[in-house]
């Protein structure tokens, strides 16, 4: 089934309602069990301000790890352009079968800008 597209301008009043439903929605229509592990992979660098969403919400998330969630890029250990690939590889040794969800900045068009895509 094809991901309808969503934005949502985080100065709404309901933005944080619409991006949990919005991705509830997206998870639960895409996660099942036979995936080992969930991974939280929070691409950026500490090093750009426009950059640094990622690694931003990598070090808010590291308290929901556990055995079976594990959350890669934070402001100490960041995942970005020049490790990407090997982190990746770290994590297809580790995992047989894992569930990834990314988070990541973009460029884009101004009218989004301060817009979450879903």
């Amino acid at each position: 089934m094809p991901i309808k597209a969503n934005y949502i301008n985080i100065e709404k009043a309901n933005a944080t309602s619409l991006f949990y439903k919005k991705f509830k929605e997206i998870f639960l229509q895409n996660f099942h069990d036979s995936y080992s592990n969930l991974i939280i992979l929070c691409v950026g660098t500490d090093r750009s301000t426009g950059d640094s969403l990622g690694p931003l919400v990598g070090d808010r998330l590291k308290f929901v790890e556990s055995e079976f969630i594990r959350v890669y890029g934070t402001l100490d250990e960041p995942v970005h352009a020049k490790n990407l690939v090997s982190v990746m590889e770290r994590i297809e040794k580790r995992y047989s079968n894992p569930f990834i969800i990314s988070i990541d900045a973009c460029l884009g068009k101004s009218k989004n800008v301060g817009c979450i895509f879903v």
